[in-house]
C-alpha cells in the first residue's frame, strides 16, 4: 500500500493540478500533447518512487504504466474528438478507473509489500517526514480529489446532464477553475479540522459561492444546483474515508 499511495498521488497531481488548459489543448490537437502530459506523470512517479528505483523491476513497471497512461489518454482524446456524446461523465470515470487499475498492478511486485522509506538527510526533515508518512500522503490525495478532481468531475456532470459543452475545446475556464478550487479548499479545511460552528460557516460559504456562480461566473440555476450537490457528495465521502483511515 505504501508505494501504491505515492504512485496514485503522482497520477492525481499530473492529471489534475498540473494538467493546465494549455496541456489540455495540446492533447486535443495531437499525440504530442498526450506525450507531454504522460511525461509529467512519469517524472512525478519516478520522483515519488526513488527509494524503489534501486530495483530494476521498478523501472520496468513505471515505464509500462507510463506507456499505458499515454495510450489510455490518447484513446480518450480520439473518442472526445470524434464523438462528443461519448465524452461524458461515465467515460471520465472509466478513464480514471483504468488508470487506477494500472497502479493496482504494483501489488503484484513483491518489493511493493514493504515500505521503502526515504532517508536522504540532504532533502530536509520536512520532505522526508511528508514522504514517509502515509498520513500526509493520504491527506494530499483527499485534498486533490475534492478540490481538483472534484472540479473536473462537476464539469463533466454538467456537460452530461445540463446539455452544455462548456469546456470541450478550450478546457475549464481559468476564472471558474480558480473559483471552484478556492471554495472547495475552504470547505475541505473546515470539515477536516472540525472548525466550530461548522454548519453555520458551511451555509455562509455556500451562499457566497452561489453569488459567485450566479453573478460572476454567470452559471444557470441548474448548473449551480448540480455543482453544489456533487461538491457536497464528494466532500462528504472523501472526508469520511480520510477520518476512517487516519
Amino acid at each position: 500500500m505504501f508505494w501504491f499511495l505515492r504512485l496514485w498521488l503522482a497520477h492525481l497531481i499530473a492529471d489534475f493540478p498540473l494538467q493546465t488548459n494549455l496541456i489540455f489543448r495540446l492533447k486535443k490537437k495531437s499525440i504530442f500533447g498526450v506525450f507531454i502530459h504522460g511525461t509529467v506523470f512519469l517524472i512525478l512517479a519516478l520522483f515519488l518512487s526513488i527509494p524503489y528505483l534501486k530495483y530494476f523491476i521498478s523501472w520496468i513497471y513505471i515505464i509500462l504504466v507510463w506507456l499505458f497512461h499515454i495510450w489510455i489518454d490518447w484513446e480518450k482524446i480520439k473518442v472526445s474528438n470524434t464523438s462528443k456524446e461519448r465524452d461524458n461523465v461515465w467515460y471520465f470515470v472509466l478513464d480514471q478507473i483504468l488508470h487506477l487499475i494500472s497502479l493496482i498492478f504494483v501489488f503484484f511486485i513483491p518489493i511493493s509489500r514493504y515500505p521503502q522509506l526515504w532517508e536522504n538527510p540532504n532533502l530536509g526533515k520536512i520532505w522526508i517526514r511528508f514522504y514517509n508518512s502515509d498520513y500526509f500522503i493520504l491527506l494530499s490525495i483527499g485534498y486533490i480529489l475534492v478540490v481538483f478532481a472534484g472540479t473536473v468531475f462537476t464539469f463533466y456532470v454538467r456537460k452530461s446532464f445540463s446539455g452544455k459543452e462548456e469546456f470541450i475545446k478550450l478546457g475549464i475556464p481559468t476564472k471558474e477553475k480558480y473559483s471552484e478550487g478556492f471554495f472547495k479548499s475552504i470547505l475541505f479545511l473546515i470539515f477536516w479540522f472540525n472548525i466550530k460552528n461548522l454548519y453555520i460557516i458551511f451555509l455562509i460559504i455556500l451562499f457566497i459561492k452561489f453569488l459567485s456562480d450566479k453573478y460572476i461566473l454567470k452559471l444557470s440555476y441548474k448548473s449551480y444546483f448540480l455543482n453544489t450537490i456533487v461538491d457536497i457528495v464528494i466532500l462528504t465521502v472523501v472526508i469520511s474515508l480520510l477520518k476512517l483511515l487516519l
